[in-house]
C-alpha cells in the first residue's frame, strides 16, 4: 500500500493518480500528526506527504515522522513552488523531496524500490542507468521525430535511444512544420517536442503556440505518441498541452536513455 497524506489539488492530484498504477492508493486529505500515525500503523510500504504551497510546509509533522516512524519510507510531494525553496526559506532539506512533474527520473524509482539512490538521506535526482526496463526489446521498428531547434540537444536525446539513427529524424521547428504539410509524410510511431522550440517560456502566447502544433499533430498523425520534454513545467501548461493531444510530460534536464524506457512502457509501440 502507498499512503498518500495531503493535497491532491492541480499537479499533485496527477501524480496522485500515477501512484496509483504502481500500488494501492490509500488517501488521508488530512496530513495532521494523528492522521500520519493512524496511516503509519497500517504499514504503508511508502508515503507520501503532499504540500500545496510553502506556507503549508509540515515541519512539525516532518519531524514527528522522523523520531517516531524512522522505520517509515516517506517523501514529500510538492508543486511548482518547491522550484525557489531554497530562496524562499525552506532551504536545503535532509528528506526526499520531489516535485509532482519528476514522475518518469524520481517518483517511479522511489515508489518501485529500483533506485536505492533515491534512499538516502540527500538523494539526488536519477542521473545513472539504475533505472527498472518494461521490456528489453530494442526500438529498432519504431519511427520516431525529435522535434529540436537545439541540435545538441537533439543529438543528445537521440543517443539516449541507443538505436539506429536512421530510423530517427531530427528536426527543427519549421522544418517539422513543413513536413506535416505534406501529403505523403510517413506517420512516425512517436515524436518529442523538446522546449527549445520556443522563443519565450513566459505568457499566454506560448500555450497557444505550443498547444496549436501539438494539434496539428495530434490531427495529422493520429496515432502518434506525443513527448513534450521541458524545463519547470507549470501545471496549467501540461493541462493545456494535454488537452491538446500531448501523452506523456518529461521534466528537463532528464537522462536521454529516459525517453527509451518511456516509449517501452507503450506495449503496441512497434519494438
Amino acid at each position: 500500500m502507498i499512503a498518500w497524506c495531503g493535497s491532491r489539488g492541480d499537479g499533485l492530484g496527477w501524480l496522485s493518480d500515477r501512484c496509483s498504477s504502481i500500488d494501492v492508493l490509500e488517501i488521508a486529505e488530512s496530513k495532521c500528526i494523528e492522521g500520519i500515525d493512524s496511516i503509519c500503523n497500517q504499514n504503508p510500504r511508502r508515503l507520501i506527504l503532499a504540500v500545496e504551497n510553502r506556507l503549508s510546509y509540515p515541519l512539525a509533522e516532518i519531524q514527528h515522522l522522523q523520531r517516531a516512524w524512522p522505520e517509515v519510507p516517506w517523501a514529500l510531494a510538492v508543486g511548482s513552488w518547491f522550484d525557489g525553496s531554497r530562496r524562499t526559506g525552506i532551504g536545503a532539506t535532509s528528506h526526499l523531496s520531489l516535485p509532482w512533474y519528476r514522475w518518469w527520473d524520481g517518483w517511479r524509482q522511489w515508489l518501485s524500490g529500483s533506485n536505492s539512490e533515491l534512499l538516502n538521506l540527500w538523494p539526488r535526482v536519477v542521473h545513472s542507468r539504475s533505472l527498472d526496463t518494461h521490456g528489453s526489446g530494442s526500438l529498432s521498428k519504431s519511427l520516431g521525430v525529435i522535434l529540436c531547434d537545439c541540435r545538441q540537444t537533439a543529438a543528445a536525446w537521440q543517443a539516449g535511444l541507443e538505436c539506429d539513427p536512421a530510423i530517427t529524424q531530427l528536426l527543427t521547428l519549421s522544418e517539422f512544420q513543413w513536413l506535416v504539410g505534406q501529403a505523403s509524410a510517413a506517420a512516425p510511431n512517436w515524436i518529442l517536442w523538446d522546449d527549445s522550440c520556443l522563443d519565450t517560456f513566459i505568457g499566454a502566447d506560448c500555450l497557444v503556440e505550443v498547444g496549436a502544433l501539438f494539434t496539428k499533430i495530434r490531427m495529422k498523425f493520429p496515432a502518434a505518441i506525443i513527448l513534450a520534454a521541458t524545463s519547470m513545467p507549470r501545471w496549467f501548461d501540461w493541462q493545456q498541452w494535454k488537452s491538446a493531444g500531448a501523452d506523456e510530460l518529461i521534466a528537463k534536464p532528464s537522462q536521454g536513455f529516459l525517453l527509451r524506457e518511456i516509449l517501452q512502457q507503450y506495449e503496441d509501440l512497434p519494438l
